[in-house]
């Protein structure tokens, strides 16, 4: 029914337009006054009408009255009246989800590292940093569930609150999994009249799915009518181990026995549960064990719903109605112009010009308020229907045509981003304010410039959450351009609810806490949380980026056995942009902007090395600058073992029979105890080279010797300093190709070195002077390259007893050196 205190006006600042007919009014009055006066003056009354031209007195009123309606109904129609809803699609941003957290006893059996409860604990802080937005809400249970945090975006406080949870805290033990899907549904609000929010939700249920009352899967299958996924998290193994008792402060004080009092009460994964719960309801099901990612598939997952379920939403908008007080107006302009009188022909000649008039009038006002423009209705058409594809391309072609109508590009903008086309969409909306900018008068039919920034923020955040193969500094940059622009929209227009709630979405993830961009060896800020470090069983390697937070130290550890030798080192993550200046390949890798030492006493440095002389776990330390982000960097380590299993590739080469060739360049090696080095050397003819050897303080003493065809042993040119030592042995520039043999020897000890041949200086092996640009020692040299070269062979005695000792147990990486 229709109700006038429902009707809105979008110009309703045009009020005054109502007033001005009123003033026709005096007017009228005046002039009939004075019609009347003149009339009077005459004589010869009974003449006077004949002899005045002109409409009747009750014409004149007519024509009066109809055009101070025409003049009213075009001013209502100016304040563009609004009544009613239409519904159109606007694109959202995230999906709601609970996670319902099992934190029963069970939860301590120590089945996973540390036990069940630290490492479920752990996933979901893995999961909220992949979340990107989504409203998440958090429901822990035992014997009894509630609802601990209602949605938020605030993941700060849900990581509070898992900070918090105790197995203890819960009063009434036991596990009741259907409470804890029926609470998990009210904080989602599924049964609400008129429920708000995405239109598929989530549950995420962290549980070993030991159920001790109700029936959980017939919640399940109510919850799938309702559009609720459940996805299920198998916490522990199917072997399981004893059940804790825990004291008041939750501490282990013993397990529980059965009946017998000797048979321990073991705690099982119960896989089958979990599986059917999540099928019932289109989930899935994953054992969060050491090999699987279970945060990451989560999030893909989760990802993959919000775009298929929840990136469009349907918003009602008021509906224009000015075409009704508009067609009113030339009503009864053109009953005033019939009301005037005269000839036929006259008659008719006003009434179309006054039509034409009012065409053209009612035209321009549908260009301005609803697109007049014959492709725009097709385009909005395609755009309206899902066919988002042909509305891009029509509107596009249109903005060839007309490219200073920001309203245009604006729904060019909304195109391709329901296309998924978030470059071309943020093109479109950058023209779409460029052309607002330069407008020189602002039509009602163009969003607002606040419209049009919320577009462009709203667009860059949908850009932002789909680049994950992108880094994750270019994808944070993306969602800070994304609240630039919400920020400057809401300024625009403060009370816009969708800006604001877009705006906070996109801040929690542009400005994220370091704690959350944290890497998963996270807590171990102290040499007592240090991390040990996996290395690759084939290469004996560790490589990976890593992030030190402001006011944070990073502790990692490894095993080593007597003889063998760690080198590591920290260098920049590479460049993001995927691109490497030819410099900075020549002078290789980057070193990071943190230190790196072995213990917390030691100097700081960019790589350490170290060799053990017993059985030792090896602690290295991370520091660096305190920044808002954090400091990226690639922590690398290599093991090497002891020698003879940890000799270079060139083995054997310990007789001048056995000589390696070389070539023009440098190699990397390492020399082991009574074990000389051979190699040969051809010298091209005309050519000048030098031999030089590079060994650090910790290696050696080496010595270099370099013998000619006829065994002539040449001269050996010492440079030692605080960085290291160089042997330089300057070659005759050959007459002919001629043939020398190199030998590198420690007289018992070892050590790494590297061993370079290249273009003679002509300096007859003098010592180096010392404004001579200085070599690169063998410290400056990677760790990589050094150690690339060292070959492995099949003899390892070492690794198996070092599998028996190392604190890795069972998850010793075999050493195929």
């Amino acid at each position: 029914m229709f109700q006038v205190d429902a009707i809105r006006w979008a110009n309703s600042h045009l009020w005054w337009l109502l007033l001005l007919p009123v003033l026709l009014v005096p007017i009228w009055i005046g002039y009939e006054a004075w019609r009347r006066r003149v009339a009077r003056s005459l004589t010869g009354r009974s003449l006077v009408p004949s002899m005045i031209s002109g409409a009747s007195a009750w014409r004149r009123a007519t024509v009066m009255i109809a055009i101070f309606c025409a003049l009213e109904l075009a001013a209502i129609a100016a304040m563009r009246p609004r009544y009613g809803l239409k519904e159109i699609s606007v694109s959202g941003l995230g999906i709601d989800m609970a996670i319902v957290f099992d934190a029963s006893r069970s939860m301590k059996v120590a089945d996973l590292v540390p036990d069940r409860f630290t490492a479920a604990s752990v996933e979901i802080g893995r999961l909220l940093e992949r979340s990107k937005g989504n409203r998440v809400a958090l429901v822990p249970f035992a014997g009894i569930a509630f609802i601990q945090s209602p949605l938020t975006v605030d993941y700060g406080v849900i990581r509070q609150y898992l900070a918090d949870l105790h197995v203890h805290d819960l009063p009434v033990p036991g596990t009741n999994i259907s409470r804890a899907l029926q609470v998990a549904a009210k904080a989602l609000g599924v049964d609400d009249e008129n429920p708000r929010g995405s239109r598929y939700k989530a549950i995420l249920l962290f549980t070993d799915g030991e159920n001790h009352e109700g029936d959980p899967e017939a919640i399940a299958e109510q919850l799938a009518k309702k559009n609720v996924r459940i996805f299920t998290i198998g916490v522990g193994t199917q072997n399981g181990q004893p059940i804790p008792i825990l004291n008041e402060r939750g501490a282990v004080t013993g397990h529980v026995r059965d009946t017998d009092g000797m048979t321990p009460v073991l705690s099982k994964l119960n896989e089958e549960l979990l599986r059917s719960l999540a099928s019932k309801t289109g989930g899935s099901y994953h054992p969060l064990t050491a090999n699987q990612d279970v945060a990451t598939n989560l999030a893909a997952e989760l990802e993959g719903l919000e775009k298929a379920e929840y990136m469009a939403r349907v918003d009602r908008l008021l509906e224009d109605r000015f075409q009704y007080p508009l067609a009113g107006a030339i009503f009864f302009m053109i009953v005033a112009f019939l009301a005037l009188g005269g000839s036929k022909p006259r008659k008719i000649s006003g009434v179309l010009a006054l039509l034409l008039v009012f065409t053209a009038q009612g035209a321009n006002a549908q260009a301005l308020l609803e697109r007049n423009h014959p492709g725009v209705a097709a385009a909005i058409k395609q755009l309206e229907a899902g066919s988002f594809g042909d509305a891009a391309k029509a509107l596009g072609e249109l903005t060839e045509e007309l490219p200073s109508r920001p309203d245009l590009w604006y729904n060019l903008a909304l195109a391709r981003s329901a296309a998924k086309d978030y470059p071309g969409a943020l093109e479109a909306i950058e023209q779409a304010l460029t052309s607002f900018d330069r407008a020189r008068e602002l039509h009602p039919s163009w969003p607002t410039k606040a419209k049009l920034l919320h577009a462009k923020g709203t667009i860059l955040a949908l850009m932002a959450s789909s680049q994950d193969s992108k880094p994750a500094k270019e994808v944070r940059n993306t969602w800070r351009q994304a609240v630039e622009a919400l920020a400057q929209a809401l300024i625009a227009d403060p009370d816009s609810q969708d800006t604001r709630r877009n705006l906070e979405i996109a801040s929690l993830v542009a400005y994220p806490s370091c704690k959350s961009l944290d890497d998963q060896y996270e807590p171990n800020n102290s040499p007592q949380d240090a991390k040990f470090l996996m290395l690759d069983p084939n290469t004996m390697e560790f490589k990976e980026e890593l992030l030190l937070c402001p006011k944070d130290l990073d502790f990692f550890k490894l095993p080593l056995n007597p003889g063998e030798t760690l080198f590591a080192s920290v260098l920049a993550p590479a460049d993001e942009s995927g691109q490497t200046q030819q410099g900075q390949e020549q002078q290789g890798p980057k070193p990071a902007d943190v230190d790196l030492s072995l213990h917390e006493s030691s100097t700081p440095t960019k790589q350490v090395r170290h060799t053990a002389k017993s059985d030792e776990i090896v602690t290295l330390m991370i520091s660096g600058p305190e920044r808002e982000d954090g400091v990226s960097y690639v922590l690398q380590a290599q093991v090497v073992p002891a020698c003879p299993q940890g000799d270079d590739q060139f083995e054997a080469n310990n007789t001048p029979d056995a000589a390696k060739v070389l070539e023009d360049g440098d190699i990397s090696a390492r020399i082991c105890p009574g074990d000389d080095d051979w190699f040969s050397y051809v010298e091209k003819k005309g050519e000048q080279r030098q031999v030089v050897l590079e060994y650090s303080n910790e290696d050696g003493p080496l010595e270099l010797d370099v013998l000619q065809a006829d065994g002539t042993n040449m001269d050996v040119t010492s440079q030692d300093d605080e960085q290291g030592h160089r042997r330089v042995v300057q070659l005759p520039k050959a007459e002919q190709d001629a043939s020398f043999l190199i030998r590198v020897y420690g007289g018992g000890l070892e050590g790494f070195y590297k061993l370079s041949i290249s273009k003679g200086d002509g300096g007859g092996g003098q010592n180096q002077d010392d404004q001579q640009e200085q070599q690169p020692d063998a410290g400056s040299k990677t760790m990589k390259e050094q150690l690339d070269a060292i070959d492995s062979n099949s003899e390892n005695l070492e690794a198996q007893e070092a599998a028996n000792q190392s604190p890795y147990r069972d998850h010793v990486p075999d050493k195929d050196w």
